[in-house]
């Protein structure tokens, strides 16, 4: 994940408009843990006499130590299993960039959002279903998936 973000996202120069990557995963499907540490890097917890507190590593694509290394990217739309069979299914997530930096994405009704708010990730859920941006009906494909025809 982390290695597709940063191969695609220094592709381009700097656009001066708001730039999403795409990130879509057909074979293995990473949590959304697994994309937060990528993208925000890793929580830590420490410890002192008096409690203790948690913070992030600088070792995710927007929290690298060099400053606003990764800031002409927006936000990173990922999406499990992107085939035709899945379109109606799967919801896109948007990962919102957290450098004041960046521009700011858009964010069409059909994506889920997530955003670093602090250390914690805040995430909201899509307003519509993809299936109506699409124009397909909410089960598609219809109709069986290997259609077997008659043997006489």
């Amino acid at each position: 994940m982390l290695d597709a973000v940063t191969h695609k996202g220094g592709k381009y120069g700097d656009l001066e408009l708001p730039f999403i990557v795409a990130v879509g995963h057909a074979a293995d499907f990473p949590e959304d843990e697994d994309i937060e540490r990528a993208l925000y890097g890793s929580t830590v917890e420490y410890a002192y006499d008096s409690g203790s507190t948690f913070s992030r590593k600088p070792d995710g694509y927007w929290t690298a130590t060099y400053d606003h290394a990764h800031s002409r990217v927006s936000g990173v739309l990922v999406v499990n299993n992107p085939a035709p069979w899945t379109w109606t299914k799967n919801t896109p997530v948007l990962w919102q960039s957290p450098d004041p930096a960046s521009l700011p994405a858009p964010i069409f009704p059909t994506w889920a959002t997530a955003q670093l708010a602090g250390i914690q990730v805040e995430r909201q859920p899509a307003i519509r279903s993809v299936h109506t941006a699409l124009g397909l009906p909410e089960r598609w494909p219809t109709g069986d998936a290997f259609h077997q025809s008659d043997p006489r």
